[in-house]
């Protein structure tokens, strides 16, 4: 065992002599082999001192092992104590459950194994607890392996820095996870993202490896909602993100589906040393528009019941000017059956109009008609013949009724209204003529999705008006309840018909559906409860 005394004096097992090749007993090394004694080089002695002084002056440490693990040497590396280390075993600074693992180590060091290079935690004798990069090799005299020597890096501080990133990127992960807005990372120069959380996953439909392979021009439609195209303007948004600026915009997204997605967007520059990151954040408002949407229209309606209780004032002031005047008109053509007949239609639509004023005046207040109850056969029959007046050249209609007895609980009035404006919408959807096609039906429990949730959905009367016109397109068909909105020409048609109906079947407790086809025709479905004893 070899031991070292401090003074550049070895000592082997119990004999002690000065550390002189000629007089060692198999050394090492051959010091009189490497250094010559000609002039001007260093003696053997010198030389053995300049090397116990560089192995020293080494910042890391250096252990002399024996064959059982005892530390023979150590070097003065700060942190440790000579008389504290030597005598004990390299294996007792380990901690318990890597003791053994190290044991074992060593024990192949020792049957002659290649050198090792691993990183162990240590504990050292102040009470503290260090990481080294260490690298053990066998130490061979005569062809015999007499220990091991250990050159040990403090590698701590770069440990602790490594934990310290490992925690960073752990804690961004689950800020980017849980994140409530999706998020995204682009490689601007590779030109596709790198990086998304779960709620993207979840927001494009697409898996992560197919989103990773995507960009934000891909995920859009080819142009976005004010008509500037998708790939230039994300590029700006891109570059304005490079240059330092944070934009925050709106965005329409496409899903795998095809489905547009709404979002708000915002990007900022993530720091890299070679790559340039941007971070997108995308939250989806597609609901939130809609109610927005939504919200708009009933403010439109709301400006419809204004507009329309002041009509109808103005119009009540006529009919009751023409009531009177008719009735005379009348009495004065009891000698022209004709003429008196005539008459009598006129008389009738002033009628008609007296009841519509006060329907609009109810509708703009927001009334509710109470105990209102009509059967829908007996309207939709007394209606005809007006409707058949009101018909251009041309355009033909034909009536199916199929739900007699069936009553609902609305104003006949209201009913004639809605009928009525139903029909003059399929009139001017055919300028070269058709055919209009009113029917009644009764239907068992038919409801829209949103009112799957009622108890116990009775039987339901159903009001169909088709027409075989020019149709109409997907972005005119979700429209086609607005307040003010009409396709017609301007001075032919303010936009009102259809919300008022819709209206009108909505407070009936009822609703109504639209389907359509460019060319083909539409046809309108009102679905309204039916009344039971």
């Amino acid at each position: 065992m070899l031991e070292d005394t401090g003074a550049g004096e070895v000592r082997q097992g119990a004999r002690s002599t000065q550390a002189n090749p000629a007089q060692e007993d198999g050394p090492t090394l051959d010091t009189q082999d490497i250094f010559s004694p000609a002039p001007g080089q260093l003696r053997c002695e010198e030389a053995l001192v300049a090397c116990r002084t560089l192995v020293e002056a080494v910042p890391d440490l250096l252990l002399l092992v024996g064959l059982d693990g005892t530390v023979e040497y150590l070097n003065r590396a700060p942190g440790f104590t000579r008389d504290a280390v030597l005598g004990t075993s390299v294996v007792d600074y380990a901690p318990v459950e890597l003791q053994e693992e190290l044991r074992r180590s060593l024990g192949e060091i020792f049957d002659g194994a290649a050198p090792r290079v691993r990183e162990l935690p240590a504990h050292l004798p102040d009470g503290t607890t260090r990481w080294f990069a260490t690298h053990t090799a066998p130490v061979v005299r005569e062809g015999r392996v007499v220990g091991a020597t250990i050159l040990a890096r403090d590698v701590s501080d770069a440990k602790r820095a490594e934990r310290a990133l490992r925690e960073s990127e752990a804690r961004y992960r689950t800020l980017v996870e849980n994140a409530p807005e999706a998020i995204v990372v682009l490689d601007v120069d590779a030109g596709h993202f790198v990086d998304a959380n779960q709620n993207a996953i979840t927001l494009f439909g697409l898996s992560r490896e197919a989103l990773l392979h995507s960009d934000p021009v891909t995920l859009s439609p080819p142009t976005q909602p004010d008509g500037q195209p998708s790939g230039s303007l994300a590029r700006e948004r891109i570059e304005a993100a490079l240059g330092g600026e944070a934009p925050a915009f709106d965005w329409m997204h496409r899903t795998a589906t095809g489905a547009d997605v709404h979002c708000e967007v915002r990007l900022v520059r993530l720091p890299a040393s070679d790559r340039r990151l941007v971070r997108g954040s995308l939250t989806d408002v597609t609901r939130q528009r809609q109610f927005d949407e939504h919200l708009r229209r009933w403010q439109r309606v709301e400006a419809v019941g204004q507009f329309a209780s002041g009509i109808a004032h103005e119009f009540n002031n006529l009919l009751l000017v023409i009531g009177p005047s008719v009735d005379r008109l009348i009495e004065e053509l009891a000698e022209a059956p004709a003429l008196r007949l005539e008459a009598g239609w006129i008389k009738s639509a002033v009628e008609r109009g007296t009841v519509l004023t006060n329907r609009l005046l109810a509708f703009s207040r927001r009334e509710q008609s109470t105990h209102a109850e009509a059967d829908l056969d007996t309207v939709m029959r007394d209606s005809t013949g007006l409707l058949g007046r009101l018909l251009s050249n041309g355009v033909r209609l034909v009536a199916r009724l199929d739900a007699a007895g069936a009553v609902v609980a609305c104003d006949r009035y209201e009913l004639e209204q809605v009928l009525m404006n139903l029909v003059l919408n399929a009139r001017d959807a055919m300028p070269a003529g058709g055919v209009v096609t009113v029917e009644t039906s009764r239907i068992r429990n038919r409801f829209p999705r949103e009112a799957l949730n009622k108890p116990t959905p009775g039987p339901v009367v159903r009001l169909r008006v088709a027409d075989t016109g020019v149709g109409m397109d997907d972005a005119t068909r979700d429209r086609v309840f607005d307040a003010f909105f009409t396709t017609k020409p301007e001075g032919r048609g303010t936009g009102l018909g259809l919300s008022i109906a819709s209206e009108i079947v909505r407070r009936a407790g009822g609703w109504l559906e639209v389907s359509s086809q460019v060319g083909v025709g539409s046809t309108f479905d009102v679905y309204l409860p039916e009344v039971r004893g």
